[in-house]
């Protein structure tokens, strides 16, 4: 009998250790804390292994024994769970970090990456602050970023760009990845960018040609729209301004009711588990406080998003913009006719532009994946001032990510093909053509949790086509048409020193091509032409910097500070300069030389608490020093420039158009339903502006520079109430009328005032 039984436990245990582990299976849901949207593609992980959610925020996993559960998602506080028994679904929600170093990022390294980690200066602009500050065009809101200052419509990042006349950015302006400058003189179209329905705006600073091509010689300004939720959305806003007039009795507003009305729309819903919708729309009216300055501009825009299976989605984003605009380029006189128009500058225009975006993207089964998107760009400018032009440009982009995981390493290339046609007044009613190809590389990799290096190249093709007999001043130009390559490189790296540490370094080359407004345009606004230069040559450059983004928290401030050095070097640079052809003297795009431009920048954000009221704030303060390298060899650059008015002896080596110092702070303090906002926005002067302003007397701008300077401070303030549904907002900017320039010979806004209604549901 005891052996029996013994015989009979041995059994047991033999059979029980020859059966499979019993196994705990555990799923669920990763959801938004306060949404309680899908979170896709979280990462959920235990002993070293792990998964993501799908497009639903799904998981499910296996465990041989109890262990913990790691659960992470960029820009959220990490959730840990310790799993004993199987569960199925189970609701894990994430809440968003309050750390700003944790915010997520795309643009600098085409995959989202936490900005602390990145190896370049990128700032995020707060779409709250967007919406609270009333603007109807994001460049208004642009100005708010440490180092951003917008000249006449161009966009300047720490000084690399000076007036350019509508022509040549050296930033390059994306909508969701996209490029979305004028195709023919790369001027940013900023009334393409949605305001209502911006989801996040990324601004990098430096070259970055190597990721993004020509354009990005000086950086990127990246909008991303936002996307559908699982729970519908729609908002209306409605919003108005009034222009006060100016302190000075002499400067007489234009007559009539001075201001701007507008109203806007965007609707966002997932019709099914598979597609996703967005539509917006707006429309604006605006009288300006100037003679003949006019717009009425409506625009309707929308986005889908078609989940075919769980690897394949495509879709589909459209815009058509339709505006009547009118302004001027020089004033008549510093004094009683400051907000009249020097005759024959008032320039007339209906546009039309048309945006399609489609686009592809699939995941392979060696979790690669695969990006085919495009951009069809109509623009049509019917121009008063013999001035019309019509282009069309179509982008094409594959590119391919991998995430080679033994190595931590992630590979991200691609090919770009861009073709343009044009069609200009500008241009002699002359049609050209160009075609862009390119390809790009770039690996980044992680190194012992703390070290992130990156490393990448691109070449690029471009081509422009010059149609058979085409002259200028009565010489043929090459009918061959012109022809120029690039292989260019960037490297950086990013150390964390300590929790919410990042010491970062950065080597980026850069180029960027003439447009074809550059070297071909041939018009003329008053007295004063504006010549072709068919045989200007493409500029290019590199940036370094060294910077450090440290978290912080000292007693009730929680932020960062971001401290940076930079250096950028230009050769060949192209600038509008002062000339006379066939004895009319107007401006050309000329390559000016070498250039450099040193500097530092402070940056700050975050959130302080007085009486535990929150009190958020962001800003910073730039120092550049741009200077020709060739001043002292050169004496007809040295003469071109304002300060040599006076005597060659006063003459200071500073690039044109520039300021030196720029600060900026915006702080709002949150209280219950209310919100109260300040602003400060201040440059010092413009030491250099072209001498012909001065030489020839145009608009007295030389006086106006004497008795008021170029440097200005402008004050801003807000205050806003939101109950339910209903968001209230108030704005008063530009609240002492300070009277200041930003370019010459345009006066800005005067003090203002604005109501914003924002409805949602």
């Amino acid at each position: 009998m005891k052996k029996a039984s013994l015989f009979l436990m041995l059994s047991l245990l033999v059979i029980r250790a020859s059966l499979p582990a019993q196994s705990i299976v555990y799923s669920g849901t990763v959801l938004d804390k306060i949404s309680s949207n899908p979170l896709i593609g979280a990462n959920v992980s235990f002993d070293k292994r792990g998964t993501v959610t799908d497009i639903d925020g799904k998981f499910e996993i296996s465990l041989e024994e109890s262990t913990k559960i790691v659960f992470s998602y960029l820009g959220y506080e990490t959730v840990t769970v310790e799993v004993k028994e199987s569960q199925n679904d189970v609701i894990i929600k994430m809440e968003a970090s309050d750390n700003v170093l944790d915010a997520a990022t795309v643009t600098g390294s085409r995959y989202e990456q936490k900005i602390g980690e990145s190896t370049v200066s990128i700032d995020i602009l707060p779409t709250k602050l967007i919406e609270r500050t009333n603007v109807t065009n994001v460049s208004d809101a642009l100005v708010k970023v440490p180092g951003v200052q917008i000249l006449d419509g161009q966009a300047n990042i720490r000084g690399g760009s000076g007036f350019s006349y509508g022509a040549g950015s050296r930033v390059i302006l994306l909508l969701n990845d996209l490029p979305i400058l004028n195709p023919d003189s790369a001027f940013p179209n900023w009334a393409d960018v949605p305001v209502e329905n911006i989801g996040q705006v990324e601004v990098l600073k430096g070259s970055a040609s190597a990721t993004y091509g020509s354009s990005a010689l000086n950086g990127i300004i990246n909008v991303r729209t936002k996307y559908a939720t699982s729970e519908p959305e729609t908002k209306v806003t409605m919003g108005t301004r009034v222009f006060d007039g100016f302190k000075r009795e002499e400067v007489v507003s234009a007559e009539g009711w001075k201001g701007e009305a507008f109203v806007n729309a965007v609707h966002r819903s997932k019709i099914n588990e598979d597609l996703d919708i967005v539509v917006h729309g707006y429309y604006s009216k605006l009288n300006s406080y100037a003679d003949s300055t006019f717009q009425n501009r409506g625009r309707f825009g929308f986005s889908t998003k078609y989940r075919i299976s769980d690897q394949l989605t495509v879709g589909l984003n459209g815009m058509i913009n339709r505006a009547h605009n009118s302004s001027f380029f020089i004033w008549r006189n510093n004094s009683d006719a400051i907000l009249k128009p020097l005759p024959g500058t008032v320039s007339e225009t209906r546009n039309t532009r048309l945006i399609i975006d489609p686009y592809i993207t699939y995941f392979d089964k060696w979790k690669g994946r695969h990006k085919l998107q495009a951009r069809y760009y109509f623009v049509n400018n019917d121009n008063s001032l013999n001035q019309s032009n019509a282009s069309k440009n179509l982008f094409t982009e594959y590119q391919y990510q991998k995430d080679i995981e033994q190595l931590n390493l992630k590979l991200t290339g691609g090919i770009v093909n861009q073709f343009l046609n044009t069609d200009s007044e500008l241009f002699s009613d002359t049609q050209f053509s160009a075609y862009n190809v390119g390809g790009y590389l770039q690996l980044d990799q992680n190194l012992f949790q703390k070290l992130n290096l990156s490393a990448g190249a691109r070449y690029e093709f471009n081509n422009l086509t010059i149609p058979d007999g085409f002259e200028v001043d009565g010489n043929l130009v090459n009918p061959n048409g012109l022809d120029d390559g690039r292989l260019i490189y960037k490297a950086g790296l990013n150390f964390q020193l300590a929790e919410y540490s990042f010491l970062r370094s950065s080597y980026g080359q850069g180029y960027r091509y003439p447009t074809i407004v550059e070297r071909f345009i041939s018009t003329t606004f008053g007295s004063f032409g504006i010549f072709s230069n068919p045989e200007l040559l493409p500029e290019s450059g590199y940036n370094l910097e060294v910077g450090l983004k440290q978290g912080f928290r000292v007693g009730t401030f929680k932020g960062f500070l971001d401290l940076a050095g930079f250096y950028q070097r230009y050769s060949n640079m192209m600038e509008f300069t002062f000339t006379s052809i066939n004895g009319l003297f107007g401006f050309q795009s000329q390559n000016i030389g070498d250039t450099q431009i040193r500097g530092f920048e402070i940056g700050i954000g975050g959130e302080l608490k007085i009486a535990k009221l929150p009190i958020r704030l962001f800003g910073g303060y730039t120092y550049i020093d741009p200077t020709y390298l060739d001043f002292d060899d050169s004496f007809s650059l040295r003469s071109s420039l304002s300060s040599s008015a006076e005597a060659d002896s006063l003459t200071q080596n500073v690039l044109k158009y520039r300021s030196k110092h720029n600060f900026k702070i915006d702080a709002e303090l949150e209280y219950n339903q209310f919100t109260l906002g300040v602003a400060l926005n201040s440059a010092s002067s413009m030491i250099n502006i072209d001498r012909a302003f001065y030489t020839f007397g145009i608009g007295g701008i030389r006086e106006y520079r004497i008795d008021y300077g170029s440097s200005y401070s402008i004050l801003d303030l807000r205050v806003g109430y939101k109950i339910k549904n209903v968001e209230l907002g108030l704005q008063l900017n530009n609240v002492l009328n300070k009277e200041y320039t930003i370019r010459p010979a345009e006066l800005e806004a005067p003090r203002n005032i604005g109501l914003r209604v924002g409805l949602s549901w």
